[in-house]
C-alpha cells in the first residue's frame, strides 16, 4: 500500500499538469480566434486572421510557432537553421493560401432563404454569382495544374 502512494501522487500530478496545459492552450486558441476581427489583420507575423478560422489553419499556425521558436533557440550559426527557415517559408505559403478559402467560406455562413422561397430575380442573381465563382475556381484549377506539371 505504501508503494502505491508515490505512484498515485505522481499520476495525480501528471493529470493536473496535463489539464492545466490543455486549458492554457485552449485559452490561447480561443483568445486568438476572438481577438481578431474579420479583416485581414495580422495576428502573428505573416499570418492573416482568416487562417485561424479553420482547423487546418490553426494547425499550420501552431507549426509555424514551433518552427520560429526552434529557429530562435538554435541561433543563426546553427547548421540546421537554413532548413528551418525553408520550412517556415513553406508553412507561411500554405497559411496564406488558406486565407482566401476562409474568406470565401465566411461569406457563405450567413443565413439564406430557402431555394423554393426565392423569387425568380433572386434565383437569377444566385445563378450569376455561382457562374462567376465556378469560373474563378476553374482558373485556380488551371493554375494549380500548371504548377503541378512544372513540378514533375
Amino acid at each position: 500500500m505504501n508503494r502505491s502512494i508515490p505512484f498515485v501522487a505522481l499520476l495525480f500530478l501528471a493529470v493536473l499538469t496535463g489539464t492545466q496545459l490543455d486549458a492554457l492552450t485552449r485559452g490561447q486558441v480561443s483568445e486568438l480566434r476572438s481577438s481578431g476581427n474579420d479583416s485581414a489583420v495580422e495576428v502573428d507575423k505573416g499570418v492573416p486572421a482568416e487562417a485561424l478560422k479553420t482547423e487546418e489553419g490553426m494547425a499550420l499556425v501552431q507549426r509555424l510557432r514551433m518552427l520560429r521558436l526552434s529557429e530562435s533557440k538554435l541561433g543563426k550559426a546553427h547548421p540546421s537553421v537554413k532548413s528551418i527557415q525553408a520550412e517556415i517559408s513553406a508553412v507561411l505559403k500554405q497559411i496564406k493560401s488558406l486565407a482566401p478559402t476562409a474568406e470565401e467560406s465566411a461569406g457563405q455562413s450567413r443565413p439564406q432563404k430557402e431555394i423554393m422561397a426565392m423569387s425568380e430575380r433572386e434565383l437569377r442573381e444566385l445563378v450569376l454569382r455561382m457562374a462567376a465563382r465556378i469560373e474563378a475556381l476553374d482558373a485556380r484549377v488551371v493554375v494549380l495544374e500548371r504548377h503541378l506539371s512544372s513540378l514533375r
